[in-house]
């Protein structure tokens, strides 16, 4: 079993290369090519946006595409199967396996589609599954190939539904044919104007309709460029409706709601609407994608996400406590280096040390991300039974940006944490020889300074005023300034004798003789 999520991606692309090698050596093709598109430049297998082996045949490109992520999606290790019918031209248009096959108004038999691949075994499975489709329509591949007439056609029924579910414009015929009919009228006079008078009229309006002809030629290819370039991005698209919900419960043979997702969906493709004839028809349901691929998408996912049973919601728990006490000491520590720093120019401090206990709370928030680092180890311990499956699981959804991510989340969270114990040990009220702060407001970075002049006494009451009218048992000892303000430290438990000690000798009178309401 693969330990990472780059070694798991490396040993589905070696497996897949492989089925590729058998297929070109079974149908006698003329080449074989790999090619690996990575999602930035750090060309690593933990960073692959895509992996594709192009099979050349005579007039025509069968190309397997392996994604380790689709994207936008929940789709991980998903496999599938594009069609070139220009062997020939330099900037090819790989349509859609499924596209083809609507093409043809024909269903095929299963999913060109599959996803999670999470064994080198599931991965040769899925490929045979594509190949099979693939050659069930080969001999229809290999006439279109040779007909322009039908792949312009092809052509620009894909272009009119790109344009049409994207929402796309582009110039007609007629409006091309009109745009250089204006200008063939109403330029050759200005543009003769610009000309040498010597030059002869009949030369001129040659070499004009010339350049109104290679005008044409130019503007026509950047049109026919941009519609490539538009149907690529089209075809991004289709790649992650076919990995949505419905497209997972057509797989799995469920298809009651297969059929109600589908026909929510909107500017259905010719394919699309194949499959929904067919499901219509079905007198028996079956799943179209091979046994390894049904287990994996029954038992680990539902609907693009890994289920999450009642073992793994209990699994949290422990694990989150014990990464909690793995960081409780260094933000105990933490925690008195900041109690140190704000006790240093004070007689007493009344607070914090009470407020130790909070450093916790952090520990238990940076647990979180430690589950993630270290999930294989609690799979392990478990998951026993199915602990591989969930590791490939995994390794499948898992990629170098979300290491990336995490790590990042993890420093934001320490740093966080650090600020948090830094105002946690400084909500207090600090005591000083000339007088005190009043540090109770957990956001305030400077406090409210008193000299002991300015305190009239300190009363002591059995109960605090909730703020909606309620009293609440809570005692406490009631700081009464004498411009009739009063402050009432109970959350810091101002029964502290050590507290009220220090106001004593500053003069202050304590006592309990009266209660305060």
């Amino acid at each position: 079993m693969t330990e990472t999520p780059g070694q798991f991606t490396q040993e589905m692309i070696a497996q897949m290369n492989e089925c590729a090698k058998q297929l070109y050596d079974t149908n006698c093709a003329g080449f074989l090519d790999y090619k690996t598109a990575y999602i930035n430049q750090t060309e690593t297998f933990d960073n692959i946006r895509t992996h594709y082996a192009d099979i050349y045949f005579n007039n025509f490109i069968i190309r397997f595409c392996y994604y380790p992520h689709v994207p936008l999606t929940t789709s991980h290790s998903a496999l599938t199967s594009f069609v070139s019918l220009d062997k020939t031209e330099t900037e090819r248009i790989f349509y859609p396996l499924s596209q083809i096959y609507g093409y043809f108004g024909i269903c095929p038999e299963n999913a060109l589609t599959i996803p999670l691949i999470l064994s080198p075994e599931s991965m040769t499975e899925g490929f045979c599954c594509l190949a099979e489709a693939v050659e069930a329509i080969m001999p229809n591949i290999q006439s279109l190939s040779y007909d322009p007439e039908q792949k312009t056609l092809l052509f620009n029924q894909e272009v009119e539904s790109a344009v049409l579910m994207l929402k796309k414009e582009y110039p007609t015929t007629e409006d091309l044919q009109n745009f250089f009919h204006d200008i063939g009228k109403d330029g050759f006079e200005s543009w003769k104007a610009e000309q040498s008078p010597m030059a002869n009229e009949e030369e001129m309006r040659e070499e004009f309709d010339n350049l109104i002809s290679r005008l044409k030629d130019d503007v026509h290819s950047v049109i026919e460029q941009d519609k490539k370039g538009f149907l690529t991005y089209y075809y991004d698209f289709l790649l992650m409706r076919y990995v949505s919900p419905a497209y997972e419960a057509y797989m799995t043979g469920n298809y009651t709601a297969a059929l109600k997702k589908l026909k929510k969906q909107k500017y259905k493709t010719a394919y699309e609407n194949r499959l929904i004839e067919y499901l219509d028809n079905a007198q028996t349901p079956r799943p179209h994608v091979p046994e390894s691929i049904y287990i994996n998408l029954t038992e680990l996912y539902k609907n693009g996400i890994p289920k999450n049973n009642i073992k793994e919601g209990l699994m949290i728990a422990p694990a989150m406590l014990i990464f909690a006490l793995i960081w409780l000491p260094l933000y105990l520590a933490i925690y008195f280096l900041f109690y140190f720093i704000e006790s240093r120019d004070a007689v007493y401090l009344l607070g914090t040390l009470a407020n130790a206990p909070s450093a916790m709370f952090p520990a238990m928030i940076c647990g979180i991300p430690m589950l993630y680092f270290q999930s294989k180890r609690f799979y392990k311990l478990f998951f026993k039974k199915n602990y591989e499956q969930m590791a490939a699981l995994d390794n499948a959804v898992n990629s170098r940006s979300t290491h990336r991510f995490m790590r990042a989340l993890m420093g934001v969270l320490v740093a966080c944490s650090v600020v948090f114990l830094a105002l946690t040990a400084h909500q207090n009220i600090k005591l000083t020889e000339t007088g005190f702060y009043d540090n109770t407001n957990f956001w305030s970075l400077q406090g409210e300074y008193y000299s002991y002049d300015e305190v009239d006494k300190l009363h002591y009451r059995e109960q605090t005023p909730s703020g909606y009218g309620d009293m609440l048992d809570i005692p406490s000892y009631v700081i009464l300034l004498k411009n009739g303000e009063e402050l009432d430290p109970y959350r810091f438990d101002s029964n502290d004798e050590k507290f009220l000690d220090v106001f004593r000798k500053k003069g202050v009178l304590v006592y309990r003789s009266q209660k305060l309401k």
